[in-house]
């Protein structure tokens, strides 16, 4: 089968989607798929060498905006002082992001600076192309219009899928409803032959808001993009550790951080945030860092932390990333109770994960009873359910990913 993937983020940028992305290619082409991708250029931007890319037939890339360019150096270079009050913190970054935020509406419209990106993708890719299958992956949100746009101007493909990770009314750190990006996603989601969500929460939450498009909704866990198997994890030690970014407005993670310090947990932290946590003898405190670093400081921690969002209903990413290990995973639950419920019910399945709520006792208990699990194999028994393969075939066959207890 010949698809096309269309995403407005060079792979190599060091993000969970991006590596969510990348899994997704990995699989169709080990599923015996041809590949061709659009994507933005890598060039100006600050790329992560360590990450490798599939072997693609054909790749488009067109030039990132200015934005990008900015964006991309700021978040690599920005240091914040540990003089600076926590409230002083989350108020600068806050008014800095409503400014920003002001600026790409009132500038850019509702895609904000990415649609400079779409339109260098319009002007820029001339080819006239037939595949079987084109899939635009959102983050960022501008890859379903350009998927759009080629689908009507320049390319013929027999079925269109739009997967969305995190849907505009539904991204994290977004408080507002804007009518504008509502009817939006409500046309653009009306041209796809098959939308896929990555949580069954944000499904159910998404089918109510857009009745009309429910027929051709489903979700599919994402593809975890490297898989670990180190029979010699000892556990005598527990050492824990959080990888991802824990932005105030997004998820919480003062609770956890509060309870390894108590305790003098051996802890590594490495992420984007605003909150300013600090280092000490148990914890290290690090900001988002390079693969190959920090697969250094993975390989040091044998239970992983994952922390949901304040709310929404989406499941963090690094979930089935974590499940692909044969180290324990604490899952510490966030949101509105039935979010809670429903990701407990699906995930406590495979007897592989030990949860808790977002608060001090909650987590406290959890860490004590952990010795518990570790007498039970399945608990630190990867899981290749959500390998790039089987996702991808899913995909591609419309098919549903079964699990047998």
């Amino acid at each position: 089968m010949d698809v096309l993937i269309i995403t407005g983020s060079p792979l190599r940028l060091n993000s969970s989607a991006n590596l969510c992305h990348r899994a997704y290619i990995f699989g169709l082409i080990e599923n015996g798929n041809t590949v061709d991708i659009i994507e933005m250029s890598e060039k100006d931007l600050n790329i992560d060498d360590t990450i490798t890319v599939p072997d693609f037939r054909n790749v488009y890339e067109y030039g990132s905006s200015f934005y990008s360019k900015l964006g991309a150096k700021k978040s690599s270079t920005i240091v914040i002082s540990r003089t600076d009050s926590e409230e002083n913190l989350k108020f600068n970054i806050n008014f800095k992001s409503k400014l920003k935020r002001f600026v790409r509406t009132k500038l850019y419209g509702i895609y904000g600076m990415d649609i400079v990106w779409y339109y260098k993708v319009k002007f820029g890719y001339k080819q006239n192309a037939n595949y079987d299958l084109v899939v635009s992956l959102a983050y960022p949100l501008v890859s379903h219009k350009v998927a759009e746009f080629l689908l009507k101007k320049r390319i013929v493909a027999k079925k269109w899928i739009q997967i969305w990770e995190d849907p505009w009314s539904l991204a994290p750190g977004n408080n507002y409803r804007n009518p504008k990006s509502l009817r939006e996603e409500r046309r653009i989601l009306s041209k796809a032959d098959e939308i896929i969500y990555v949580s069954p929460i944000t499904l159910s939450y998404q089918k109510e808001e857009f009745p009309e498009s429910s027929d051709k909704m489903r979700w599919l866990p994402l593809p975890s993009y490297f898989s670990e198997n180190d029979n010699n994890i000892d556990f005598s030690e527990l050492k824990f550790g959080y990888f991802g970014d824990y932005t105030s407005d997004v998820r919480n993670l003062k609770p956890f951080y509060n309870v390894v310090n108590d305790f003098k947990l051996n802890t590594v932290i490495c992420g984007k945030s605003d909150l300013n946590l600090v280092s000490n003898d148990s914890i290290t405190i690090r900001p988002r860092i390079p693969i190959g670093e920090l697969k250094e400081y993975e390989e040091k921690t044998n239970v992983l932390v994952l922390l949901c969002n304040l709310g929404g209903g989406q499941i963090p990413g690094k979930i089935y990333q974590c499940s692909a290990t044969n180290k324990l995973i604490l899952f510490i639950l966030d949101g509105s109770d039935d979010e809670k419920r429903i990701i407990t019910e699906y995930f406590s399945q495979f007897n592989r994960f030990v949860f808790c709520d977002n608060n001090e006792d909650s987590i406290k208990d959890a860490i004590n009873s952990i010795p518990k699990y570790l007498k039970s194999d399945c608990y630190t028994k990867p899981l290749d359910l959500f390998s790039p393969k089987n996702i991808a075939r899913c995909i591609v066959e419309n098919t549903d990913l079964d699990y047998c207890t």
